[in-house]
């Protein structure tokens, strides 16, 4: 038996075999291709889903910080209502302090 390749003329029986040899080989790409094609198209879903998804979670992403944005500048707001009423009230008590002072100790002048 000569090995494939070598410069002897091969036997019937051995270009058979090397035929039937070459067309397994075959097939067995032929599966491996397809199997290799069937898991980069499923690659490819999956990334394809991933990326809607990742669309998705900007789109919520945008929404929560103009709510966060929202809900801060409302929070300033009252802040800032509370220090002006705080800034009111302590006006207010200066007032009758000095007020009090002014007619010893009551709110009514004995004059």
């Amino acid at each position: 038996m000569s090995k494939p390749g070598s410069n002897r003329y091969e036997t019937p029986q051995e270009t058979t075999r090397l035929l039937y040899d070459s067309m397994r080989v075959a097939r067995e790409t032929e599966v491996i291709g397809e199997l290799t094609a069937e898991e980069l198209r499923f690659q490819r879903e999956s990334l394809t889903n991933a990326g809607s998804k990742v669309n998705a979670m900007r789109g919520i992403t945008t929404s929560a910080r103009a709510n966060i944005q929202t809900i801060e500048n409302k929070i300033r707001r009252q802040k800032l209502m509370l220090w002006i009423i705080m800034i009111g009230l302590g006006v207010s008590n200066i007032a009758v302090i000095i007020t009090l002072w002014r007619n010893g100790g009551t709110f009514y002048s004995s004059k």
